[in-house]
């Protein structure tokens, strides 16, 4: 199966608020590693099974799936483009006990 995956400018975002947050208390190089290696065993898992989240629970739609990797909640959004063909596309990078809700309600692709 083909696995495309993109991740939003509001994701991005999320990435550099988490490694600005976690270098007050550790090397910022030291933080970057282990939050890019988090996101590439994401991408690794996510292209070999992309529907292997579960349903996001603040939202209705099955196409949005929520994983954890690590400490982090990966929220993402599942299109067939084919039947061996899907897109993935990362909205939400959070850790796993924040009230990602709200982050929710602020991204431009939920409002």
């Amino acid at each position: 199966m083909n696995v495309g995956i993109t991740i939003s400018e509001n994701a991005q975002h999320h990435v550099k608020q988490t490694i600005t947050w976690n270098s007050k208390t550790q090397e910022q190089s030291v933080v970057r590693d282990n939050i890019k290696s988090i996101i590439s065993a994401w991408k690794e898992k996510v292209s070999i099974f992309p529907h292997g989240g579960v349903q996001c629970k603040y939202l209705d739609d099955p196409a949005f799936q929520e994983m954890l990797q690590g400490d982090y909640r990966f929220v993402y959004e599942l299109m067939e483009l084919a039947s061996d063909e899907v897109e993935v596309d990362l909205h939400i990078f959070c850790h796993q006990q924040m009230d990602y809700q709200t982050l929710l309600k602020r991204a431009k692709r939920f409002t």
